[in-house]
């Protein structure tokens, strides 16, 4: 009797370890068909750094498919714009446990350059050691390129309005002057400290007619 009564316990032990197994199975699936799903390149390396996967995503960004960086360094992806010392921190916060955020210019496989916000954090096992990296990796190629641009249009404009023969200002909706180039401090007399912040009426009635 007590055979039976044990043999019957461990089946039932087996059918619930058996479906605890299914369910930890299922929620990998989830989880897994998640990421590669996801909007954002995912990467995972070995604690050296090796490529062990990469989503259908990162394919989409970098020209690689997976089979072409599997067991690879990322190093391969460089544009050369950072230099070793941002590599140096990078690999200090994460070999130290924690999370590194920052942007990185790599090289795509047909040779141009993208852009990218990056978050990579140490995966540990039950003992606290670090055996493998998570990157999860957004292109921001756009927005960097949108910035630049924007920036030299700023520089081009402050340039033309450095040199240009003619009293430049400008002023906000309170019809406060808001800058004053070299010409005007010439021709009005007033100097820019003198007028930047101050109502333009002492001046001049365009644009600053008081309603």
């Amino acid at each position: 009797a007590m055979l039976v009564i044990s043999s019957r316990q461990q089946k039932e032990d087996l059918i619930k370890k058996n479906d605890e197994v299914e369910r930890a199975l299922m929620e990998i699936r989830k989880l897994s068909s998640a990421i590669d799903q996801s909007a954002n390149a995912v990467m995972i390396t070995d604690k050296n750094g090796n490529i062990e996967y990469v989503n259908k995503h990162f394919s989409n960004v970098t020209g690689y498919t997976k089979e072409e960086v599997i067991g690879r360094n990322p190093r391969f992806l460089k544009s050369g714009m950072q230099n070793q010392e941002f590599y140096r921190i990078m690999w200090k916060t994460i070999l130290d446990g924690h999370e590194w955020k920052g942007e990185l210019a790599n090289r795509r496989k047909e040779g141009t350059i993208y852009w990218e916000s990056t978050s990579i954090a140490p995966i540990k096992d039950k003992d606290g050691a670090i055996v493998n990296f998570i990157a999860i990796k957004e292109d921001i190629t756009e927005r960097i390129r949108t910035e630049q641009q924007l920036k030299e249009s700023r520089a081009f404009a402050d340039l033309i309005y450095k040199v240009v023969p003619s009293a430049i200002f400008t002023v906000d909706t309170d019809q406060r002057v808001t800058s004053w180039n070299r010409q005007a401090e010439k021709i009005t007399g007033f100097s820019a400290d003198e007028m930047v912040g101050k109502k333009c009426f002492a001046f001049a009635e365009y644009p600053c007619i008081e309603m």
